[in-house]
C-alpha cells in the first residue's frame, strides 16, 4: 500500500489548498458532503454498506437522505462477498454507491474492478490514504486514537471528479477575505485560530456551497495544521502496529484470530472474546448499527454479530511486548477453560 504524497500541496490561504481534496471538521461531515452532492446528480442513487460500520456513517447518510442497503462482513472483515453479490442482484437496475471499508486497517477488495459500473467509495477512518486504490473516492479522519493523528478533522479525497459533475464545490470567496483569513490562520494558532478564524472560515465557505451542501460546516486546515498531518504522514511507517499485531498473531490462540494477514499496521487487532481488561475496547460500539442492519435484512447477520462480540486489542506505540504477552495470556486461559 502506498501512501500518496497528499498534505504537502495543502496550504490555508485564498488559493483551493489541492484540487482533488477538501478538509472537514469531521469524516462524518465528508460523507454527508460527498452523499449530497452525488444525490444531486444522481437522485435514484443507493448506498450500499457494511452491516458493522461507524455510528456517525449511518448518521451522515441519513441527514443526506441517502437510500441504505446493509451488506454483512466475514472474517476478512470485508463484505461477504455472497452477500454483497445478492445485494447487488437486488438492486439491479439502480444506481449504486458501494461504501467499501478498511475496518482496523484490514485491506479490501478492488470493488471498483468488480463492479465498475458503481460509484466506489472507500471510508478510511480506520486506516491510511492509499495512493493505490482505484476507488471513485476515499474519506478520512484525523486525530487521536486514528492512524493518522495530526489535529483532527477530515477529508475528502475526488474532489475533483465532482467539480466536473458540479462545477465550484467550495468557497471561493473575494481574494482579499481569504488573504485577511490566511494571516488570521497564521496568527491565531491552536486553541485561538480553532474558536476565531474556523468558524470565520466556516462562515464563508458554508455560505458558498452548492444548495445541497449549505448545511455543512466546511473546514479548511490552516498552515499549521497541513503541515502536522503532513509530519504524520512523512515520518510515519506503520512498524510499531505492524510488529504489535504480528506478535498477537503469533502469541494468541489461532481459533481466537479473525482471517487478517501479516505485516499490516491495524489499529487494533480483534480476537474472538469477551476481554476485559485495561486498554481494551469492545466491538459492542456499534451494535446499534448491526441491529438496524439486522433488522433490515430479517435475519441474524453472522459476521457482523462475530465482530461485535469480539475484543480489541491496543496496537499503539506505548503497547510493550509485556502488555502484548499478558493479552495473550489471558486469551489462551480462556481458551483453556
Amino acid at each position: 500500500m502506498a501512501i500518496p504524497p497528499l498534505i504537502p500541496h495543502v496550504r490555508y490561504g485564498f488559493r483551493h489548498p489541492h484540487p482533488d481534496w477538501l478538509f472537514f471538521g469531521a469524516a462524518r461531515q465528508a460523507l454527508k458532503f460527498l452523499a449530497r452532492n452525488l444525490l444531486s446528480e444522481k437522485p435514484s442513487l443507493r448506498f450500499v454498506l457494511p452491516a458493522y460500520t461507524c455510528d456517525s456513517v449511518v448518521q451522515a447518510l441519513g441527514e443526506a437522505g441517502a437510500p441504505m442497503t446493509f451488506v454483512d462482513i466475514d472474517d476478512t472483515l470485508d463484505f461477504d462477498q455472497t452477500g454483497l453479490s445478492d445485494a447487488m442482484a437486488r438492486l439491479s437496475g439502480a444506481e449504486v454507491a458501494i461504501i467499501s471499508t478498511p475496518l482496523l486497517g484490514a485491506p479490501v477488495r478492488n470493488y471498483k474492478a468488480l463492479y465498475p459500473e458503481c460509484v466506489v467509495i472507500e471510508d478510511r477512518a480506520q486506516a491510511l490514504p492509499d495512493a493505490d486504490s482505484h476507488a471513485d473516492f476515499q474519506l478520512f479522519s484525523f486525530g487521536p486514537g486514528k492512524q493518522i493523528s495530526g489535529m483532527g478533522g477530515g477529508a475528502l479525497q475526488g474532489a475533483m471528479s465532482l467539480r466536473r459533475q458540479h462545477g465550484a464545490l467550495e468557497s471561493e470567496c473575494n481574494v482579499a477575505s481569504h488573504m485577511a483569513l490566511s494571516l488570521a490562520g497564521n496568527l491565531l494558532l491552536g486553541p485561538a485560530w480553532s474558536l476565531v478564524g474556523q468558524k470565520v472560515t466556516e462562515r464563508h465557505t458554508a455560505n458558498a456551497l452548492d444548495k445541497e451542501a449549505r448545511s455543512i460546516e466546511l473546514f479548511r486546515l490552516c498552515d499549521t495544521r497541513a503541515r502536522w498531518i503532513s509530519h504524520s504522514l512523512s515520518t510515519w511507517d506503520g512498524a510499531e502496529r505492524s510488529r504489535t499485531s504480528d506478535t498477537y498473531r503469533n502469541l494468541i490462540p489461532p481459533t481466537l484470530q479473525f482471517d487478517l494477514p501479516p505485516g499490516r499496521p491495524y489499529l487494533r487487532f480483534p480476537v474472538r472474546a469477551q476481554l476485559k481488561a485495561p486498554g481494551v475496547s469492545s466491538g459492542r460500539m456499534y451494535e446499534k448499527v448491526v441491529q438496524r442492519a439486522e433488522a433490515s435484512a430479517g435475519r441474524t447477520l453472522p459476521g457482523a454479530r462475530a465482530i461485535m462480540e469480539a475484543s480489541f486489542l491496543p496496537t499503539h506505540h506505548r503497547v510493550t511486548a509485556g502488555h502484548v504477552s499478558w493479552y495473550a495470556e489471558r486469551l489462551s486461559e480462556m481458551v483453556v477453560a
